[in-house]
């Protein structure tokens, strides 16, 4: 029996695009899913098992919760706090796609702090600002949409 990966994909790309959307961010340019490129003023999300199921007592699951941290490097601060921001303002994402919600989960609040971080080639560390956030998402497995 296959196993339907695209429900998963579906409500990735959902939230991914709902904080694009607000970041102003671009899909593999300043926005990234699953990897953080040694680049300024980028970010990314990185989506792993959650820590239940929910609404599902019996078999097959119908909906799972999935954790998602979110990291990003900033040149200044205030670029870091408008990030903040303009992800605060997205969330929480409710009934979008097959996504159920995508919202700050608990103990996800921001941090934001000065950090040596190598960018690109140079061998020489530079101050970032470094931005994460933990988020969770809950999702509709059986949806049949591709991604």
């Amino acid at each position: 029996m296959a196993i339907n990966t695209g429900s998963l994909t579906v409500a990735k790309n959902t939230c991914i695009e709902a904080l694009i959307a607000k970041t102003g961010g671009a899909q593999k340019k300043n926005a990234f899913q699953g990897f953080l490129p040694p680049t300024i003023n980028t970010y990314s999300t990185f989506f792993s098992g959650g820590d239940d199921v929910a609404n599902t007592w019996n078999a097959p699951i119908t909906e799972f919760r999935m954790n998602c941290d979110l990291a990003g490097y900033f040149v200044t601060q205030p670029l870091a706090d408008v990030f903040i921001m303009q992800i605060m303002s997205a969330l929480p994402v409710r009934n979008s796609g097959n996504v159920f919600w995508f919202r700050l989960r608990a103990g996800g609040n921001p941090l934001c702090e000065l950090r040596p971080v190598k960018i690109g080639n140079d061998t020489r560390e530079s101050a970032m600002w470094v931005v994460q956030m933990g988020l969770e998402m809950v999702f509709d497995t059986t949806s049949v949409a591709t991604p």
